[in-house]
């Protein structure tokens, strides 16, 4: 049986491990990853109460990293207008079929093939950041 369990109502972050303990005395640090030299346990994350130290351990870390990422039918959603963005279903269509018009126009397929969520729009930055230079544009 589990006990004691919280789940952390708003994201805590500080910079570096120090400052951590600092701002956050009664949470563990251990097992919380860096994140650009920044100590961040996001919204969502578990907690559990440590009797033994008097502290909160980190059971599970809320993070795009254990969120899976589907781009077949996330783009199904932007063909039926339905995704969760702040676009109108028009919207989402005709970017939907610029997609279409510009992955068959470069004979390149253009899915993004990460699996989690930061690796997709890491994926996603990067491809958007070669744009024109595989046309010989370097300008």
């Amino acid at each position: 049986m589990i006990k004691n369990v919280a789940v952390v109502k708003t994201t805590l972050s500080a910079a570096g491990y120090s400052s951590w303990s600092t701002l956050y005395p009664n949470i563990s640090s251990s097992g919380i990853t860096l994140s650009e030299g920044n100590v961040v346990l996001h919204k969502g994350s578990l907690v559990q109460y440590n009797k033994s130290f008097n502290n909160y351990d980190v059971i599970y870390q809320n993070s795009g990293d254990f969120t899976a990422y589907d781009f077949g039918t996330s783009l199904a959603r932007f063909k039926d207008g339905i995704a969760d963005a702040d676009l109108t279903p028009a919207q989402q269509l005709e970017l939907y079929n610029k997609f279409n018009e510009t992955e068959a126009g470069s004979n390149i397929n253009n899915n993004v093939k990460s699996r989690n969520v930061n690796d997709a729009i890491t994926e996603t930055h990067l491809r958007f950041s070669n744009r024109g230079f595989d046309s010989g544009y370097y300008g």
